[in-house]
């Protein structure tokens, strides 16, 4: 603070009077010469100090006044001026003035300015003092002043070892503090005008260490057995270094030497003992403190199980499994142990460490053992295993044939076990060289010779393959085939040499074949090589070329060839007498004819034919007799009307040469019941005979029934056909059903074409009346005949004539329904008798295939002979349904079974007590039984009873 002071002095004169004058005028004293320190300009903050340079002269002891006065006015009186007495800006002027005690000198003066007062600062530090690393550092100035009371700004500078650093604030963040770095911070203070010398500070980086809030031991409650671990807690780095630890332990307050990990093992204590431990932080460059843990007690040890696993560990069906365990007890306590067993999940009885239940394949087992202590208890279980399956086996493979040549086929043969039981499949695979083949069979040459063909099975139970077995054979030499041999030439004379060649000239392995010949008379050899000279044969003579081929390895069987020499076939013919027969009546006899070139008498044979239903000639071999050549002759009684025959004759001449003679077809007419007919009523004259029926025109007005009881047979026309519509308006239709006339074969018409044969077979009776069919003038043989639908008519018919069997009536009442059946009746026929037809009275409910059957036997019992079998669609419905031209010879004394079969729906009707019969005695202990529906061959009648029979009707002569 400046004050001001105003000072004047009074110089005052005394004269020896005592008076008191003022001296003004000029002393004797000389002007002081001063100066100021500071000189010309002083700080505001300094206090001004008068310098007297020169002192003044004069008499006495010289004193001296000083006197301040600024610019401002302001005056001060002491030698030095105060700072608080200036401000900044103001001049100030000292006027010295020297006293020598009564008279007072001029004044010395000099003038100073206040300027500015520069700011002080006493030096810089660090905040903190050190410079750590992780921290920013602040540089603090301390004790920056300004003597003009002038707010002070900082300037800072900082460099990190001796490098300038960007920042220019107080303060350095911690990333640019590096470890032992020294960094310095420069500052200076600045009132705006002046600033105040610059004050450094430096230190070298140094690192903070860690800290900790404590530590931790697990587990809290350790057993004997537990290893225990030491954990630090709230572990920091000032630094932000990672913190690492360091571990003290203790064992009831005593330091365990060495053990600077973090686990303590249980060897170093036992039950009782009181552990704890400090866990110390390490940031890798200083160590912290620890804190020491809480304490803990160290409790039983429990069982210690090392393994419990299961042998064997991969079981078979039939194994025992055993639970192996290892362990033991930390405090030396015996243990004791118990099993629990699970199969597939589900806990088992047993308890023990074997299980002797049954164990199979896909079983999944686990054991379970416990071990006790007393105190405690362990458990563990073991892997599961899975009981195996046991591969399947296959015995080693046979190969057939076992010496193979290279057209055989093979085969290869083995058989599968399992001992799981399982169904055992086996594959086969052949090799042949680098081929392989599947199958158990190798088709024929596949393999040549000289091949070793392996077979290899694998067998295979659904899971996996079992081990593969294989069987070898090598492919055996083909012998050559026996050759085909000829003789040239063919017929030869006597003048003739004969060359024999064979072939083929390789055989199936490719082997070229050498032929060896020999020829031979009689059984006499008579020369060898291909070529045998005429002079070795005479007339007559069989010659015999036998020809081996060998092809190294083998000689092939012998081929043989033969020509007769000069030998000329015999001549033979045959034919049938009589030219006309009737059946029944006439034999047939096969007249022949035979002679031989060379002379001599050829032997003669006869064979017999006749043309069955499917117009197909087979053998004839019933009732042959002989009258010149064996069985040359049939006898009348075993004739069938309407049937065709031949024969052949066959003869053979010394020599050995045979030539065959076959006669023309001979037809047999009906047997002599058809000896008449009546011929009125147009040119269509009677009787007509086909296949044993006969055929008979009626007379004018006359009925079938009546004209056939005329000739002392029945009225047949109708059997088993139904009848067609009457209409006269231009001639029959197509949709017409066949006429049962050309069913039986009319002779004169076989393209059944119906007005080829002047309208034959229209006639037809019903209810026992004569009706005509369509008919149109000019195409009839009974004239012109308006008819009218309907219309009963006294025109004249073909009737035919024969014996019928009616077994029933028409409306049978007792049936059964059924498929896949074959019924019948059998008869034991008393009088031979020729079968023309048959029906059965049947009603399928669809239309569908029936087969009809005759069956012959000598014994009810068997066996039994196919004659006769046909397959007919028919309609459904109720009704006799007809087979016909059967046309077979039944004797007396066999037993016939005649029936149907079929694999429909239909009904069959029966009677349950049997009616009379003409062809035979109806028999119950012979019946049919069921039918399989394939093949004739499949069904034969059975033994039995059985008192009922089929509904039948038969035609038969």
């Amino acid at each position: 603070m400046r004050a001001a002071l105003l000072v004047t002095i009074a110089l005052v004169g005394c004269n020896g009077g005592g008076d008191s004058t003022t001296d003004s005028g000029t002393s004797a004293i000389t002007a002081p010469v001063v100066t100021t320190v500071p000189a010309e300009n002083a700080p505001s903050s300094r206090d001004v100090d008068v310098v007297i340079t020169t002192d003044s002269e004069g008499p006495g002891e010289i004193t001296y006044e000083y006197r301040w006065l600024s610019d401002n006015g302001l005056t001060w009186t002491t030698p030095t001026l105060p700072s608080t007495a200036t401000s900044r800006g103001e001049t100030w002027t000292v006027s010295v003035t020297p006293y020598s005690g009564t008279v007072s000198g001029p004044p010395g003066e000099a003038t100073v300015s206040i300027v500015n007062g520069a700011p002080t600062l006493e030096a810089a530090s660090f905040s903190p003092s050190t410079p750590t690393i992780g921290q920013d550092l602040t540089c603090v100035p301390v004790n920056g002043e300004d003597p003009d009371g002038d707010a002070l700004t900082y300037v800072f500078a900082w460099t990190r070892d001796g490098s300038p650093l960007a920042e220019s604030t107080d303060t350095l963040a911690s990333s640019e503090v590096q470890v032992g770095a020294t960094i310095e911070c420069s500052v200076y203070a600045t009132d705006g005008t002046d600033d105040s010398p610059t004050r450094t500070v430096s230190g070298a980086a140094t690192n903070s260490p860690p800290t900790s809030t404590g530590s931790t031991i697990t587990p809290s409650n350790p057993a004997s057995t537990d290893d225990v671990t030491c954990a630090g807690e709230g572990g920091v780095d000032p630094d932000g270094d990672a913190v690492a630890w360091t571990y003290e332990w203790y064992v009831n307050g005593s330091r365990v030497p060495n053990e600077s990990g973090e686990t303590l093992s249980e060897s170093y204590y036992v039950v009782g003992d009181v552990l704890n431990c400090s866990a110390i932080p390490n940031d890798g460059s200083a160590a912290g403190s620890g804190v020491v843990s809480g304490n803990v007690t160290v409790g039983n040890g429990l069982p210690v199980i090392a393994s419990v696993s299961l042998t064997p560990t991969t079981p078979y069906n039939g194994d025992t499994l055993v639970c192996d365990v290892v362990g033991s007890d930390p405090d030396g306590t015996t243990l004791n142990w118990s099993y629990e067993w699970t199969l597939d999940g589900t806990v088992q009885s047993e308890t023990s460490n074997l299980y002797l239940g049954t164990i199979v394949y896909g079983n999944e087992f686990t054991c379970t053992a416990t071990a006790t202590d007393g105190t405690d208890s362990v458990s563990q279980t073991s892997n599961t295993v899975t009981v195996a399956n046991t591969l399947p086996v296959a015995t080693t493979p046979s190969i057939t044939p076992n010496s193979p040549i290279a057209s055989n086929a093979l085969t290869c043969a083995s058989t599968g076990s399992d001992a799981d039981g399982q169904s055992v499949g086996l594959s086969y695979q052949w090799t042949v060289g680098t081929n392989t083949y599947t199958g158990a069979g190798l088709p024929a040459n596949t393999a040549s010779k000289g091949d070793t063909v392996t077979c290899t099975v694998t067998p295979n139970d659904g899971v996996a393959d079992g081990a593969a077995v294989s069987a070898s054979v090598v492919i055996q030499n083909t012998a050559p085939p026996t050759p085909t041999v000829s003789i040239n030439p063919t017929s030869p004379g006597t003048a003739n040499d004969l060359t024999c060649s064979a072939s083929p000239t390789t055989d199936s392995d490719g082997d070229t074949i050498n032929y060896t010949y020999t020829w031979t008379i009689a059984g006499s050899t008579v020369g060898t090589g291909p070529t045998l000279a005429s002079s070795a044969t005479s007339g007559g003579d069989t010659v015999t070329c036998s020809a081996t081929g060998s092809d190294g390895t083998d000689t092939s069987p012998a081929g043989t060839a033969s020509v007769r020499i000069t030998n000329s076939l015999p001549v033979v013919s045959a034919s049938i007498t009589p030219t006309v027969a009737q059946a029944q009546a006439d034999d047939l006899i096969c007249a022949v004819s035979a002679s031989d070139p060379d002379g001599g008498t050829p032997s003669v044979t006869v064979t017999w034919e006749f043309l069955n239903y499917s117009n197909t000639w087979v053998a004839w071999t019933t009732g042959l007799e002989t009258t010149t050549y064996t069985n040359d002759t049939i006898n009348a009684a075993d004739t069938v009307a309407g049937r065709q025959y031949r024969c052949t004759a066959t003869a053979t001449d010394t020599a050995g040469g045979s030539a065959n003679g076959v006669s023309s077809a001979r037809s047999v007419g009906a047997p002599p019941g058809c000896t008449g007919g009546i011929a009125t009523g147009g040119a269509l004259a009677g009787p007509y005979s086909a296949y044993g029926e006969c055929f008979y025109t009626s007379t004018w007005g006359q009925t079938c029934d009546q004209a056939c009881a005329s000739q002392g047979q029945e009225n047949v026309s109708h059997f088993g056909k139904d009848l067609w519509p009457d209409a006269c308006s231009g001639g029959p239709t197509t949709a017409d059903p066949v006429r049962w006339f050309y069913e039986h074969g009319n002779p004169a018409n076989t393209t059944g074409t119906q007005h080829s044969f002047s309208g034959a077979g229209l006639g037809y009776t019903r209810n026992n009346q004569v009706h005509t069919g369509k008919c149109t003038t000019g195409n009839s043989i009974y004239g012109t005949y308006a008819g009218s639908t309907n219309q009963d008519s006294s025109v004249s018919s073909i009737c035919v004539c024969g014996d019928e069997q009616v077994m029933t009536n028409t409306s049978p009442t007792t049936s059964f329904t059924g498929t896949n059946y074959y019924r019948g009746n059998t008869y034991q026929v008393t009088t031979d008798t020729a079968l023309n037809a048959f029906s059965q009275y049947m009603n399928p409910g669809v239309s569908c295939s029936v087969d009809y059957f005759v069956f012959e036997t000598a014994s009810v019992s068997g066996p039994w002979t196919l004659l006769f079998t046909r397959r007919e669609t028919e309609a459904a419905g109720a009704g006799y349904k007809l087979v016909d031209n059967v046309n077979l010879k039944l004797k007396a004394g066999k037993m016939y079974n005649i029936g149907a079969a079929w694999n429909c729906s239909s009904a069959q009707y029966y009677e349950v007590a049997p009616g009379g019969s003409s062809i035979g005695t109806f028999l119950t202990s012979a019946y049919s039984n069921a039918y399989d529906g394939t093949t004739p061959s499949a069904f034969t009648p059975a033994e039995g009873g059985g008192a009922h029979y089929s509904q039948q009707h038969y035609i038969y002569q």
